[in-house]
């Protein structure tokens, strides 16, 4: 099976997924690319960026938009895990998602990482009209957890 681009960004964030303690099944949620169901409750949606340096920009369409509050509205966990180059890995629960941008939004939203030497990663958003957000490196995956 050929390798494709994607799969080399997040491979090694499903890897640390599948080696933590609590970790019990991944499967896929449905057919879209980077929609996992982690144990039972767990709905994970990745996106990556191959930009080497920050800041990373991650681009949710309104299909994507609808599909996440899709799963928000089963009442189960849902996680944005955004890859980050082979840099770092940000992981955003779904208050900090709709803190960022409109899940009912009917236009394209968007969320840019950055992480200044020595910090915490500065997350901001199409919709956000607070400071960034502060997330830790290390963060990701107990967060889902």
């Amino acid at each position: 099976m050929k390798i494709q681009e994607q799969d080399k960004y997040h491979g090694p964030a499903l890897m640390q997924i599948v080696e933590h303690d609590s970790f019990k099944a991944l499967n896929k949620a449905d057919g879209r690319y980077g929609h996992y169901l982690v144990n039972k409750d767990i709905r994970l949606w990745f996106k990556y960026s191959s930009a080497e340096a920050e800041p990373w920009q991650f681009t949710f369409r309104p299909g994507d938009l609808r599909a996440l509050q899709d799963d928000a509205d089963l009442k189960g966990h849902v996680y944005v895990v955004l890859v980050c180059g082979y840099f770092s890995v940000c992981c955003l629960n779904w208050s900090e998602i709709c803190s960022l941008i409109d899940p009912d939004s009917a236009v394209a939203q968007w969320v840019k990482v950055g992480a200044p030497q020595g910090k915490q990663m500065r997350v901001t958003g199409s919709a956000q009209s607070k400071e960034p957000l502060l997330i830790p490196h290390n963060k990701f995956p107990n967060c889902i957890f």
